[in-house]
């Protein structure tokens, strides 16, 4: 943002946030949750015997698996019923 001759840069106008950890590249993501929520999943994960941010990684992997597989077999059934007038 610039102001006169003032220029100000806003964190989401910088470059973001990576690293590599394992020859894997990594994004940061921030993310408001009700405190309620974010205590439960930090027991969840202690309970688990792995950080948070594996529990939510883990999470977010079997959700976008299972809508993909969602996916791919409504396309399956709406090509059968296609093929079968």
């Amino acid at each position: 943002m610039t102001t006169g001759a003032h220029t100000t840069t806003w964190p989401d106008q910088q470059q973001s946030a990576s690293m590599t950890v394992s020859g894997k590249s990594i994004k940061k993501l921030s993310v408001l949750l009700p405190a309620k929520l974010h205590l439960r999943a930090k027991r969840q994960a202690v309970l688990n015997d792995q950080t948070l941010t594996d529990l939510i990684i883990s999470l977010l992997l079997d959700h976008l698996e299972s809508a993909e597989q969602e996916q791919a077999q409504s396309k399956q059934a709406a090509s059968g019923s296609a093929n079968h007038p």
